[in-house]
């Protein structure tokens, strides 16, 4: 399971997305949605790791791949 907490990501002086929060579990698939340039590729990278958010945290369940 894969849980994120108020997850906010800033570039500049402007937020691309706010306070994120969510529960994904094991098992599930999970379809993203949005307009060009609204985030999704950043939230991927910062749920995979490869990003730090400027605030909240995203933490893993022990054994989670």
């Amino acid at each position: 399971m894969i849980t994120t907490a108020n997850i906010t990501m800033q570039f500049g002086s402007e937020p691309l997305f706010e306070n994120i929060s969510a529960k994904f579990g094991n098992g599930n698939r999970y379809g993203l949605i949005g307009a060009n340039g609204c985030g999704k590729s950043t939230l991927m990278k910062i749920l995979s790791g490869k990003l730090t958010p400027t605030a909240g945290n995203v933490s893993l369940a022990p054994g989670t791949k």
